[in-house]
């Protein structure tokens, strides 16, 4: 007995010291997931069905929205509505409803773009893509996703509108 209770002491102990080595391993990974999170000019987000708030926010929300993370993560989803420019409505909340469809299989477009108003009232264009992340029941649990300030693309694409109808309209009086 006393020699089977040694062997299973020292399998104890390897098997602490592999969960130790996991550990640190998996913390050293979630550094390194945190410092690129922390260092992208996207906001990365992971929202809880469950709370209807955000737990994760990645510090580029504060630059893109003028709100620090905190308060931008006590946002509830009829309140996050209320940020959206009007004309925009109907783009964010068919945007939902195909979160809800995904669940019967239903595939989710990858990228949709709306304005977002910022703390100090000004609009910014937003290119989103996301996922709804469920249980293993279908219940869902999380919008999980990237978004992008296209802010000044959007201004160039305008502008070169505007240029291409001046360039014609320069051509039609010739």
């Amino acid at each position: 007995l006393r020699e089977e209770l040694d062997s299973a002491r020292a399998e104890n102990a390897c098997l602490r010291a592999e969960l130790a080595l996991s550990a640190e391993t998996q913390k050293e990974c979630e550094e390194r997931y945190r410092t690129v999170l922390d260092q992208s000019i996207d906001v990365a987000y992971r929202r809880n069905l469950k709370t209807d708030c955000y737990d994760y926010l990645s510090p580029a929300i504060e630059t893109v929205t003028g709100y620090t993370v905190e308060e931008f993560g006590r946002i509830s989803s009829a309140d996050l509505l209320g940020h959206i420019h009007p004309d925009d409505h109907q783009t964010v909340l068919k945007r939902f409803e195909q979160f809800e469809q995904s669940r019967l299989g239903t595939k989710v477009e990858s990228l949709f773009e709306y304005r977002l108003r910022r703390k100090d009232g000004e609009y910014r264009w937003m290119s989103d893509s996301g996922v709804l992340v469920t249980a293993a029941d279908g219940t869902p649990l999380y919008h999980v996703g990237v978004a992008r300030d296209v802010t000044e693309r959007k201004r160039m694409e305008e502008a070169l509108r505007l240029s291409n109808e001046e360039l014609e309209d320069a051509v039609d009086e010739r």
